[in-house]
């Protein structure tokens, strides 16, 4: 019976820590590597197989420079041009005190058959490091499968149990940095303000195409659109970036070559909207470089000068378009509103017979800041009033004025051009 339980303890025990293994324990479970990104990893609990065909090697004396403890793989492929190849750990974190070491040790091996240690071939260095960790190999073969082992270091007075760190692995290098080139089409390369330019990408096949668009290094717009259209307002760089997701371990990615897309820049302005009075006129304010155009030509002294002088009779736009000697256009508008002049009724008759009761002043509400003011033959003030609301009957103080003749002064304040245009006349106060 206990030695029933103990087979059972012993069993709990290995199961408990085979679960506890790193998927990537051994060779035929490495993982892929792929250019530039960061992958986490740890060789806690990674065990040591020594045996001829084991993933660690037919020995824990170790294959190349170091004794196997502990031991982690990674795999990678070169790309189609081969090269050099750069693999850093960083924020090696180790377990410490207790007897542990805290350093890491780690190869670049290729592999005549995978996973057979018999075949394997050291191609980097053999650092022992902690904190941060460099292996290098040079001039590595294209398109081949290359593994990385990474091991914990046991060694060093003091030492107990070999080193057990959690870090950060990054592949680079020309090896595996594919200079997959796109091409980057526009339509124009030098165009006017505003203009809207084309640009389109090329690429080989691929499956799953996206596309990240940059201007002046600043990403833009991403999708799965090819053409991109820019709004040219300044000199600006645009390049793209195209990725490729064909269901393989690493997705390729194309960079293009940059579009330099210079702009000239045209500035107009016709100036401030204006409000006249029907029959008056006003002097347009418009600037801009290269020859000057103003439409439509209606009631316009001059349509190719900055200053025409403008009389419409009624509230008009006019568009100012300026075109460079290069042939870029740019157009502006102002607006001249027409008000319909005021007719001031001269007579008021309060007897209550609905005819001439009240002092009217057609369209005055046109002209909301006008001020109307009314006086007796001594200058005495008896109304004075901005809003005016034809309701004015002769009665000043709540009293009715006697007949007689008053004076009005109206300031209509119209707009920009006329500020203080003023009416005046008389009234007769008629009972």
């Amino acid at each position: 019976m206990l030695r029933f339980l103990l087979i059972i303890i012993i069993t709990y025990c290995s199961l408990f820590h085979l679960l506890g293994q790193p998927a990537n324990d051994n060779c035929v479970n490495a993982i892929n590597l792929c250019p530039n990104v960061q992958v986490n990893g740890t060789n806690q609990d990674a065990t040591v197989d020594a045996c001829l065909g084991c993933s660690d090697g037919a020995s824990t004396a170790g294959n190349f420079c170091y004794t196997l403890e502990n031991t982690i793989w990674y795999v990678f492929t070169t790309d189609s041009d081969g090269g050099d190849v750069s693999v850093d750990l960083t924020g090696i974190n180790c377990v410490s005190g207790g007897g542990f070491d805290n350093e890491l040790q780690g190869v670049i091996i290729e592999a005549g058959v995978p996973c057979d240690e018999s075949t394997y071939n050291l191609m980097s260095n053999c650092p022992t490091a902690s904190g941060t960790m460099n292996l290098s190999a040079a001039g590595l073969n294209p398109n081949t499968t290359y593994y990385i082992q990474i091991d914990g270091d046991f060694s060093g007075a003091g030492i107990t149990d070999p080193a057990t760190c959690n870090f950060s692995i990054l592949l680079s290098g020309t090896g595996v940095e594919e200079a997959n080139q796109a091409t980057l089409n526009s339509n124009q390369t030098s165009v006017c303000e505003n203009d809207v330019v084309q640009f389109n990408v090329e690429t080989p096949d691929c499956e799953n195409q996206s596309y990240s668009w940059y201007v002046d290094g600043v990403l833009v717009a991403t999708g799965t659109d090819s053409v991109y259209n820019h709004i040219a307002l300044v000199d600006v760089s645009v390049s793209v970036q195209v990725n490729c997701d064909d269901n393989i371990s690493c997705p390729s990615i194309y960079t293009s070559n940059t579009i330099s897309l210079s702009v000239e820049e045209v500035d107009v302005d016709a100036g401030q909207d204006v409000t006249i009075i029907q029959g008056e006129s006003t002097t347009l304010s418009g600037t801009g470089t290269g020859t000057l155009l103003w439409s439509p030509p209606i009631d316009l002294s001059n349509t190719n000068t900055s200053n025409p002088v403008a009389s419409p009779d009624q509230t008009t736009t006019y568009f100012l378009t300026t075109t460079t000697a290069t042939g870029c256009e740019e157009t502006d508008e102002v607006t001249i509103v027409v008000l319909e002049p005021i007719a001031v009724a001269n007579v008021v008759t309060p007897n209550g017979d609905g005819v001439n009761d009240t002092w009217i002043i057609l369209r005055i509400e046109l002209y909301p800041l006008a001020k109307v003011s009314i006086y007796d033959r001594w200058g005495q003030r008896l109304l004075n009033d901005v809003g005016y609301q034809n309701d004015w009957n002769g009665v000043f103080l709540g009293k009715a004025l006697p007949p007689s003749t008053y004076y009005y002064v109206i300031e209509l304040n119209a707009g920009n051009v006329q500020e203080n245009n003023i009416k005046t006349g008389f009234i007769e106060l008629i009972y």
